[in-house]
């Protein structure tokens, strides 16, 4: 790959890494029935707890409602929290997998030079996997560790994946299943 492509190499890489990470995580994660299920019991939730607060019918009836609807999201609290738990560590593994391949693929050649000086606390990231002595020559590792993160959310919101903003309102108060009350 000539000098002048490399970068460019390095972001359709990344961008594929996030798709096939996204692709991993709906067939292992989001297409489960159980996933389905706790997504469609959200929104009947949600609907319930609307039409009770928009109708006005009584303080009672929405006090009722919302005690059920608490009971409800610290019960499915725990389901997110596994849910949230397995697509981290596909996520993970994805990540780490495409580490290693972006060393292969493109090398210990450096991949672009930065037009200035970088800090000595990111020479060591920018200068990864590098021989050479130029603090300016930039590694594919280096690209590719700054487009992830970005690439990774801009798929998963593009392709519709994901747990999405209905799913705030449970917002897990527990970590593998543990509570955090007290």
């Amino acid at each position: 790959m000539s000098h002048d492509l490399t970068p460019l190499g390095v972001v359709l890489f990344s961008i594929a890494s996030a798709i096939s990470g996204e692709l991993i995580n709906w067939i292992l994660v989001y297409r489960t029935s159980s996933y389905r299920a706790l997504k469609e019991n959200l929104s009947r939730h949600a609907k319930k707890l609307e039409e009770a607060k928009s109708s006005g019918s009584g303080s009672k009836n929405i006090k009722k409602l919302e005690a059920r609807l608490d009971t409800w999201k610290t019960e499915a609290s725990a389901r997110v929290a596994g849910i949230n738990m397995r697509t981290g560590l596909i996520t993970v593994a994805v990540v780490m997998l495409s580490f290693r391949l972006v060393s292969q693929l493109f090398g210990d050649a450096p991949a672009a030079t930065l037009p200035f000086h970088p800090p000595p606390f990111l020479q060591k990231l920018t200068h990864r996997g590098l021989t050479d002595a130029d603090p300016r020559q930039c590694s594919a590792m280096f690209i590719f560790i700054l487009c992830q993160g970005s690439i990774k959310v801009l798929v998963t919101k593009l392709l519709a994946l994901g747990p999405g903003r209905e799913w705030v309102i449970i917002k897990p108060n527990t970590l593998m299943g543990l509570s955090d009350k007290k």
